[in-house]
Protein backbone atom coordinates (compact mmCIF):
# COMPACT_ATOMS: atom_id res chain seq x y z
CA UNK A 1 0.00 0.00 0.00
CA UNK A 2 2.74 2.27 0.91
CA UNK A 3 4.89 2.04 -2.49
CA UNK A 4 1.10 2.97 -4.15
CA UNK A 5 0.74 5.80 -1.78
CA UNK A 6 4.46 7.12 -2.32
CA UNK A 7 3.81 6.59 -6.29
CA UNK A 8 0.69 8.67 -6.39
CA UNK A 9 1.64 11.70 -4.83
CA UNK A 10 4.22 12.18 -7.67
CA UNK A 11 1.79 11.42 -10.42
CA UNK A 12 -0.32 14.27 -12.14
CA UNK A 13 -3.45 12.70 -13.21
CA UNK A 14 -4.21 14.55 -15.88
CA UNK A 15 -1.48 13.18 -17.90
CA UNK A 16 -1.46 9.68 -16.24
CA UNK A 17 -5.34 9.88 -18.07
CA UNK A 18 -3.88 10.99 -21.43
CA UNK A 19 -1.13 8.73 -21.41
CA UNK A 20 -3.69 5.43 -19.97
CA UNK A 21 -6.31 6.95 -23.36
CA UNK A 22 -3.66 7.47 -25.62
CA UNK A 23 -0.87 5.20 -25.33
CA UNK A 24 -2.87 2.17 -23.65
CA UNK A 25 -5.90 2.53 -25.84
CA UNK A 26 -8.26 2.03 -22.04
CA UNK A 27 -11.81 3.33 -22.92
CA UNK A 28 -12.59 7.05 -21.45
CA UNK A 29 -14.87 5.92 -18.60
CA UNK A 30 -12.20 3.83 -16.58
CA UNK A 31 -9.66 6.11 -17.45
CA UNK A 32 -11.79 9.43 -16.04
CA UNK A 33 -12.82 7.73 -13.17
CA UNK A 34 -9.15 6.97 -11.93
CA UNK A 35 -8.53 10.53 -12.99
CA UNK A 36 -11.03 11.88 -10.61
CA UNK A 37 -9.84 9.12 -7.95
CA UNK A 38 -6.21 10.42 -8.07
CA UNK A 39 -7.44 14.44 -7.70
CA UNK A 40 -9.53 13.02 -4.98
CA UNK A 41 -6.64 11.71 -3.05
CA UNK A 42 -5.22 14.84 -2.73
CA UNK A 43 -7.79 16.09 -1.15
CA UNK A 44 -8.35 13.50 1.69
CA UNK A 45 -5.53 15.09 3.99
CA UNK A 46 -7.70 18.57 4.00
CA UNK A 47 -11.08 16.86 4.35
CA UNK A 48 -8.89 14.45 7.11
CA UNK A 49 -8.60 17.62 9.33
CA UNK A 50 -11.59 19.35 8.94
CA UNK A 51 -13.54 16.58 10.00
CA UNK A 52 -10.71 16.42 12.96
CA UNK A 53 -11.43 20.07 14.04
CA UNK A 54 -15.12 19.75 13.67
CA UNK A 55 -15.10 17.19 15.99
CA UNK A 56 -13.17 19.13 18.21
CA UNK A 57 -15.00 22.12 18.61
CA UNK A 58 -18.64 19.91 19.33
CA UNK A 59 -16.24 18.18 22.11
CA UNK A 60 -16.07 15.05 20.82
CA UNK A 61 -12.21 14.86 20.23
CA UNK A 62 -10.55 11.85 21.83
CA UNK A 63 -9.37 11.31 25.54
CA UNK A 64 -5.96 9.61 26.60
CA UNK A 65 -7.60 6.10 26.82
CA UNK A 66 -5.81 3.85 23.52
CA UNK A 67 -10.13 2.77 23.27
CA UNK A 68 -11.25 6.45 22.88
CA UNK A 69 -8.56 7.04 20.31
CA UNK A 70 -9.49 3.59 18.52
CA UNK A 71 -13.09 4.51 18.12
CA UNK A 72 -12.15 8.95 17.76
CA UNK A 73 -10.15 7.53 14.50
CA UNK A 74 -12.63 4.45 13.60
CA UNK A 75 -15.21 7.47 13.50
CA UNK A 76 -13.41 9.81 11.77
CA UNK A 77 -12.36 6.85 8.99
CA UNK A 78 -16.15 6.46 8.08
CA UNK A 79 -16.67 10.22 8.11
CA UNK A 80 -14.31 9.94 5.57
CA UNK A 81 -15.76 7.56 3.42
CA UNK A 82 -18.92 8.66 3.76
CA UNK A 83 -17.97 12.24 2.22
CA UNK A 84 -15.87 10.75 -0.34
CA UNK A 85 -18.90 8.77 -1.45
CA UNK A 86 -20.97 11.54 -1.39
CA UNK A 87 -18.53 13.64 -3.30
CA UNK A 88 -18.38 10.53 -5.94
CA UNK A 89 -22.16 10.69 -6.72
CA UNK A 90 -21.71 14.11 -7.28
CA UNK A 91 -18.68 14.37 -9.36
CA UNK A 92 -20.02 10.99 -11.41
CA UNK A 93 -23.44 13.48 -12.38
CA UNK A 94 -21.59 16.33 -13.12
CA UNK A 95 -19.40 14.45 -15.61
CA UNK A 96 -22.68 13.04 -16.94
CA UNK A 97 -24.15 16.21 -17.06
CA UNK A 98 -21.20 17.81 -18.87
CA UNK A 99 -21.44 14.92 -22.17
CA UNK A 100 -18.40 12.75 -20.89
CA UNK A 101 -20.13 9.73 -21.87
CA UNK A 102 -21.03 11.32 -25.17
CA UNK A 103 -18.43 9.40 -27.01
CA UNK A 104 -19.74 5.95 -25.54
CA UNK A 105 -23.10 7.06 -27.04
CA UNK A 106 -22.37 8.62 -30.60
CA UNK A 107 -19.68 6.18 -31.13
CA UNK A 108 -17.12 9.17 -32.20
CA UNK A 109 -14.00 9.01 -30.97
CA UNK A 110 -12.53 10.77 -27.51
CA UNK A 111 -10.39 14.03 -27.61
CA UNK A 112 -8.04 13.91 -24.99
CA UNK A 113 -6.28 16.83 -23.53
CA UNK A 114 -2.40 16.50 -24.48
CA UNK A 115 -0.73 14.49 -26.92
CA UNK A 116 0.75 11.46 -25.71
CA UNK A 117 4.61 10.90 -26.68
CA UNK A 118 6.69 7.93 -26.28
CA UNK A 119 9.56 9.42 -24.56
CA UNK A 120 13.03 7.72 -23.21
CA UNK A 121 11.87 7.62 -19.51
CA UNK A 122 8.41 5.92 -20.64
CA UNK A 123 10.92 3.04 -22.42
CA UNK A 124 13.16 3.26 -18.81
CA UNK A 125 9.71 2.76 -16.43
CA UNK A 126 8.95 -0.20 -18.74
CA UNK A 127 12.45 -1.88 -18.39
CA UNK A 128 12.82 -0.88 -14.81
CA UNK A 129 9.10 -2.46 -14.15
CA UNK A 130 9.98 -5.40 -16.40
CA UNK A 131 13.05 -6.16 -14.46
CA UNK A 132 11.60 -5.87 -11.18
CA UNK A 133 8.86 -8.35 -11.96
CA UNK A 134 11.40 -10.81 -13.32
CA UNK A 135 13.98 -10.57 -10.29
CA UNK A 136 12.16 -12.81 -7.63
CA UNK A 137 11.52 -15.92 -10.05
CA UNK A 138 15.33 -15.36 -11.49
CA UNK A 139 16.39 -15.12 -7.90
CA UNK A 140 14.01 -17.74 -6.79
CA UNK A 141 15.67 -20.15 -9.54
CA UNK A 142 19.54 -19.29 -9.47
CA UNK A 143 19.97 -18.88 -5.42
CA UNK A 144 20.11 -22.93 -4.91
CA UNK A 145 21.64 -23.68 -7.90
CA UNK A 146 24.72 -21.37 -6.42
CA UNK A 147 24.16 -21.45 -2.77
CA UNK A 148 26.39 -24.89 -2.88
CA UNK A 149 29.55 -23.20 -4.48
CA UNK A 150 29.12 -19.63 -3.38
CA UNK A 151 28.14 -20.49 0.91
CA UNK A 152 29.26 -24.03 1.72
CA UNK A 153 29.29 -22.99 5.27
CA UNK A 154 25.27 -22.32 4.85
CA UNK A 155 24.46 -25.53 3.83
CA UNK A 156 22.78 -28.32 6.65
CA UNK A 157 24.91 -30.44 8.22
CA UNK A 158 24.37 -34.11 8.89
CA UNK A 159 24.99 -35.27 12.43
CA UNK A 160 25.45 -38.76 12.38
CA UNK A 161 24.92 -40.68 15.64
CA UNK A 162 23.72 -37.92 17.52
CA UNK A 163 20.64 -38.08 19.64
Amino acid sequence: VVPGIVFASFIDPFTLGDHLGQRLRMPGRPVLAGVAALQRLDAFGEDWDTLQRSRRARGLGPTRSPISQFGHYSRLTFALLVDAIRQAGRMTVAMEARGYSAPVRTGRRRTWLEPAPWTRWDTLLLVVAGALAVLPALLTTLLPALLPVALPALQPVALVGTR
